[in-house]
């Protein structure tokens, strides 16, 4: 079969609207294993958004009364005709029904929940306590002792109005976090940028003295330390701490048992609690910390696997079902059952765009393992591909 031929083509809409039975899936998961070509291009329409968006209502559409009611529209109209003409092949079975409703007819929608990407929100805890909800689109300015603070279009920011003593860090701490379905950036007084990804905590000076600078990270965050020869930046992940002066770097604690440090550019240094010990690791590289044994483990790694997310993308390589619906978890503020404790070992390699509504990355997931989704309000259910 072709990439374009009508059968694939069909086979695709009955995927996408939830109706392929098992004999058309084994032809279209042998069509995508043919070459290369094939698979991308399966992948790029599970992907486009709109037909992400627009798939859902097509399933719900009588086709041949719809096809009936666009030919007496078109009567007499040539130019439809022939364009309806040449797109026939590539586009009967979604294209009819879209002409259909450009001409007025009317689509019933699932009034349903549909469950959406996280979005820039956090909550700001000051060193007072009082608490200060975050979101794009909703300015906020505040005046700290010798900063001001500013959130503007999903970052937030603090700005030295005034000369700091050395000990500035009196001022107080504050405290950004996000919670699932929230992503967040800051940029502390010294000018380090950090890129908060969902549930996760950040705790910081207000002001950084003339010593170290010093940072408490719980969950995910990348930096981009400015570069300072005189105060060295650390993150204290629990009894851990990563060092640097000047660099690019991930920190996750989202892995049981582990603190995961990756570098991209610079040097950084990740302390043993126990030792003292410094493990140093170049771009390219990471620091894997066991919490049980407070042991420090050096390896090579694809840094993407651990960045892309601040980029807008999922990354897995040979990634278990269980760590990816974790994440999605996280994302999507969703919660997610397993019918079987097997299928948590499920792997699986791909990316996902992770501003993409989560019914696409579930139709992937599908498509390319032995599991089936269900979706139930908030929550999502997964078990064997019948």
């Amino acid at each position: 079969m072709k990439i374009y031929d009508e059968y694939v083509i069909r086979l695709m809409e009955a995927y996408l609207t939830g109706k392929l039975d098992d004999a058309g899936r084994k032809e279209l998961e042998a069509w995508c294993g043919a070459c290369e070509k094939n698979r991308k291009f399966f992948e790029r329409v599970c992907r486009e958004d709109r037909i992400a968006r627009e798939v859902p209502l097509y399933a719900e559409v009588d086709g041949e009364k719809a096809f009936r009611h666009f030919q007496k529209r078109i009567r007499g109209r040539k130019w439809l005709r022939r364009l309806v003409r040449c797109a026939a092949v590539l586009l009967l079975p979604l294209g009819v029904v879209a002409v259909w409703q450009w001409m007025g007819m009317e689509v019933h929608r699932d009034t349903g929940q549909e469950i959406v990407p996280g979005t820039s929100r956090a909550v700001l805890t000051l060193a007072g306590g009082e608490q200060v909800c975050l979101q794009e689109g909703k300015p906020v300015e505040k005046r700290l002792e010798a900063m001001e603070v500013e959130q503007k279009e999903g970052v937030l920011s603090y700005q030295t109005v005034r000369p700091v003593q050395e000990n500035a860090e009196a001022v107080g701490y504050n405290m950004l976090a996000t919670d699932r379905g929230g992503e967040y950036q800051l940029v502390l007084s010294d000018g380090t940028r950090v890129f908060l990804n969902a549930v996760t905590s950040l705790k910081y000076p207000v002001v950084f003295g003339g010593g170290e600078r010093r940072v408490e990270l719980d969950g995910e965050a990348y930096f981009e330390v400015a570069a300072d020869s005189a105060r060295a930046f650390v993150v204290e992940v629990g009894d851990m701490e990563v060092e640097v002066y000047g660099t690019s770097f991930d920190v996750t604690t989202f892995y049981e048992g582990e603190v995961r440090t990756v570098l991209v550019e610079g040097s950084v240094g990740v302390r043993e609690p126990g030792s003292g010990k410094v493990c140093r690791i170049v771009p390219g590289q990471m620091a894997v910390y066991d919490r049980e044994d407070r042991s420090i483990a050096v390896k090579e790694t694809d840094v993407t696997l651990y960045t892309a997310w601040k980029e807008g993308l999922f990354r897995f390589e040979e990634v278990r079902l269980e760590d990816i619906m974790e994440t999605l978890s996280r994302w999507y503020d969703v919660d997610v059952f397993f019918d079987d404790d097997a299928l948590r070992h499920t792997l699986f390699t791909g990316d996902l765009k992770r501003y993409d509504n989560i019914g696409v990355h579930l139709r992937m997931l599908e498509m390319t393992t032995n599991v089936a989704f269900e979706v139930k309000g908030n929550a999502v259910f997964v078990g064997y591909r019948k």
